[in-house]
């Protein structure tokens, strides 16, 4: 079963990613419309939901949504210095919504420490700052639910977009 963790775990670097480069086109507009801004994160100053709400909105969470017939809402579960600090992203009519404290049910969970967000706070390009941190192994990143389910909840769609945009720029190069 190990070609099937790598495939796993490509599969999610991937989702990740394309989550990112959608934001990246989309998601100035989408901002506004949150009524969101960039927060920063001092030096000795603690991770708070609004760190990881902004961040999330930046990685295209909001276009997420619930699947047709199915009770509940996309759950990310954001997890900083893994086993310290826990934070909960529901998405609600396209909104996402940040509280402290473990998810009930995630369909993923992204691991960082402290360090990693605010790196991810202060960089200009989010999503080359994202790259350079998965190729470091400083971001983790765990599928929680099937691929069918995450596929009806949006995140395949996102992946989907990725690929072809791949594609596309390959062909420009």
């Amino acid at each position: 079963m190990p070609g099937e963790k790598t495939a796993t775990r490509s599969v999610a670097v991937i989702v990740v990613v394309a989550v990112l480069f959608i934001s990246f086109f989309i998601l100035p507009s989408i901002l506004s419309k949150y009524g969101l801004s960039k927060p920063s994160l001092g030096e000795g100053e603690p991770v708070e939901p609004r760190h990881i709400q902004w961040l999330v909105a930046e990685l295209g969470a909001g276009n997420l949504q619930s699947p047709a017939g199915a009770g509940g809402t996309p759950e990310i579960e954001f997890v900083v210095n893994p086993g310290d600090q826990y934070f909960t992203v529901t998405i609600e009519n396209g909104v996402p919504k940040t509280k402290s404290g473990p998810a009930d049910d995630p369909d993923i969970r992204l691991s960082g420490n402290r360090d990693v967000i605010a790196r991810l706070l202060a960089a200009d390009d989010l999503f080359a700052e994202v790259g350079k941190l998965s190729e470091e192994g400083k971001v983790k990143l765990d599928m929680l639910k099937g691929r069918d389910e995450l596929a009806g909840v949006g995140y395949e769609s996102l992946y989907n977009e990725l690929t072809h945009s791949q594609q596309s720029s390959k062909k420009l190069i």
